[in-house]
């Protein structure tokens, strides 16, 4: 039922966002300084073989503590929509699965759809009109746009 399984699939369409999440304090330890790795060797020439091993070894280090988060936030969702399907619409354990499934279905889809879109638009204007028009059939008179949903009014 948890979303190991389907990391694979959920990952690489969020790989591209990476630069757009916030990095801690103990990540940034971790993973270093860029200007202080671009001080330990000179301009010109070519970075020794220990600093590349450092450096592939931060990056192997980022990228786990990045797939951590995003496996983590994803089992919140779809532990959040357990408890919401629950209590609203009485959802037992026998349609839980079907609805996991479908929950990281969608996730994937967006996500996918949002990088594609990236490509040509990084406002993502394609994904944006997709997912509202379906946000507005399901939520009618409620229905709250991209941009307040995804918290871009100003």
């Amino acid at each position: 039922m948890g979303v190991a399984a389907n990391v694979n699939t959920f990952l690489p369409a969020f790989l591209n966002f990476r630069a757009q999440i916030a990095v801690s304090r103990e990540e940034r330890a971790i993973i270093g300084s860029g200007a202080a790795r671009r001080k330990a060797a000179p301009a010109m020439s070519k970075p020794s073989h220990l600093l590349r091993k450092i450096k592939a070894q931060n990056e192997a280090k980022y990228d786990y503590l990045f797939r951590k988060k995003i496996d983590m936030a994803m089992q919140i969702v779809q532990d959040a929509a357990f408890l919401a399907a629950a209590d609203v619409f009485q959802m037992g354990p026998g349609r839980c699965e079907a609805f996991g499934a479908a929950i990281r279905d969608y996730v994937n889809e967006i996500a996918s759809t949002m990088c594609t879109d990236q490509e040509g638009d990084p406002e993502y204007v394609y994904t944006r009109e997709k997912v509202d028009q379906r946000m507005r059939k399901i939520c009618g008179d409620k229905f709250d746009p991209w941009e307040v949903r995804y918290g871009e009014t100003k």
